[in-house]
């Protein structure tokens, strides 16, 4: 659709009064945007001092759509230098998409990148004073809603908005970029992953699959280049609380912002736990003023409600991406439960690549493996259980995060196995009892991850004739058209009873 005559006329008059050292009249300009596509954008005309020489709508052009708008809207050079993008003003400005999600809620489509992580320079201390956090302090943030299908060209620019992270978003935020400037000084950057943090994490940024940089810091490993990035999750709040406003604050486990001076998040936490280990389920609910019922969803209220929380959502651990899963081992200190991961269509499995580099996602479908980045950005906290008698026992708390070698090493193998069985097609078998089986890869060939079924009840459609169970609900059809069963992954029980060790070995 062509820009009205009118609407241009308003902007041209707007950007030339425009005062990019006060945020309001930048926040004010920018939502003349509201309601544009890049397309009319560029009916504008405007251009930076020398030109543009990009083509921003080829769809080779790499360039996001933030590069058109800082171009083409605001009039300056885009660059990759560490100041904002309006030094006056101290304001950075992103362009970020939101979805329509199927259930007709909105979602973040992606992480937001800030900046590059520099490894050939020293890195700072504190998040205060670093080159992230120029970017970080104030943020003008321009969202558009991403349609599948749809030339970027033709997106519709929705939201202008500034931001600025609150007070103990913060301080957690300090504590998450502490964490991974030291690894970096350790010279261990090729150790990052983003669940190792709460809000601001390290996402990877190769051009190509074999990008490795040398790193600053002794032993000077070579490391994938990576950038400094608000998570997907906490993009997710920020759309939906602060610009939409279509979803209501879940409760905080940190009431008062101050007691994030005295104690890091993750330690909070586990104090907070800590305080209940020894009591039974059953000790618990009573203490907490819960009915006790024994049943499955038990053991997560009262996790949450060691946590001060009435429900079972915590805003840090929406934000931070943060599994809150419960462990009941068995007296003797077995777990015999393995744990759910996330499930999958066979049709979308068999197109993922395990880490694509930037320039191969979207050729020829090829898309990043849904389980990597599940378990690379998701952050477990594990609160574990043990049995005695007709009691469980609160045994205590950890967070854990997959380490990249073991991601890239055995839980890749895992998955190469089960992607190659589906693409070479499955084979089925019959036993005597009318159950149908199968030739997946099983828990005992990999020491991670399995596959098992997602559905409650089976679903199949074999070319033996076989039909059985609710296709459309239960089932997922393989590439060769048969449909069996709805999969998800697995974490192995084993693998859970290794992680989990130290509390296994605690006398009762």
């Amino acid at each position: 659709m062509t820009l009205k005559q009118e609407i241009k006329e308003t902007i041209l008059r707007q950007h030339a009064v425009l005062d990019d050292a006060c945020r309001d009249s930048i926040l004010a300009y920018a939502r003349l945007m509201e309601g544009l596509t890049p397309r009319q954008v560029l009916e504008l005309g405007i251009e930076p001092p020398g030109g543009s020489t990009h083509d921003y709508a080829n769809p080779k052009y790499k360039g996001g759509l933030g590069i058109l708008i800082e171009e083409r809207f605001f009039g300056y050079k885009a660059n990759n230098d560490e100041f904002p993008d309006f030094p006056a003003a101290d304001t950075e400005l992103k362009a970020t998409p939101y979805r329509l999600l199927q259930r007709g809620d909105y979602s973040a489509k992606e992480r937001l990148v800030l900046c590059m992580i520099s490894f050939n320079v020293p890195i700072a201390d504190e998040l205060e004073g670093s080159p992230v956090w120029s970017k970080l302090k104030s943020i003008l943030m321009i969202h558009y809603l991403h349609e599948q299908g749809m030339d970027k060209m033709d997106f519709m620019i929705t939201h202008a908005t500034l931001y600025s992270p609150p007070c103990a978003d913060k301080r957690i935020m300090g504590e998450d970029y502490r964490k991974i400037a030291s690894l970096i000084r350790a010279g261990d950057a090729d150790a990052l992953s983003e669940s190792l943090t709460f809000y601001l994490g390290a996402c990877t940024k190769a051009a190509t699959s074999s990008d490795r940089k040398i790193q600053y810091y002794p032993p000077y490993n070579p490391a994938k280049p990576r950038a400094f990035s608000l998570k997907r999750q906490y993009m997710d709040y920020v759309l939906n609380n602060y610009v939409l406003g279509s979803r209501k604050d879940c409760e905080r486990i940190v009431k008062d912002d101050d007691e994030l001076l005295r104690a890091d998040l993750e330690d909070i936490i586990t104090e907070r736990i800590e305080h209940y280990v020894g009591m039974t389920d059953r000790e618990i609910a009573a203490t907490l003023g819960l009915k006790y019922t024994g049943n499955k969803a038990q053991w997560t209220r009262l996790a949450f409600g060691m946590l001060g929380v009435s429900g079972n959502s915590a805003e840090e651990f929406v934000k931070g991406n943060v599994s809150v899963r419960t462990i009941r081992m068995k007296e003797d200190g077995r777990i015999v439960e393995s744990l759910s991961l996330t499930p999958f269509e066979f049709s979308d499995l068999v197109l993922e690549e395990w880490n694509p580099a930037n320039d191969e996602i979207g050729n020829d479908g090829v898309r990043p493996s849904a389980l990597r980045e599940y378990l690379d950005e998701t952050n477990f906290f594990f609160v574990t259980f043990r049995e005695r008698g007709d009691d469980f026992v609160l045994m205590g708390s950890y967070f854990y995060t997959m380490s990249q070698s073991l991601l890239d090493d055995e839980v890749q193998s895992g998955w190469r196995a089960i992607q190659s069985k589906i693409i070479d097609g499955i084979e089925f078998s019959h036993s005597s009892s009318n159950a149908i089986g199968n030739d997946l890869p099983k828990k005992r060939d990999n020491s991670v991850i399995h596959v098992r079924p997602h559905a409650s009840k089976s679903a199949y459609k074999l070319n033996d004739g076989i039909l059985r169970g609710d296709l459309n609900k239960d089932g997922s059809e393989l590439p060769d058209g048969q449909i069996m069963t709805k999969q998800s992954f697995w974490l192995n029980n084993n693998f859970l009873m290794k992680i989990l060790s130290p509390f296994a070995k605690i006398r009762l």
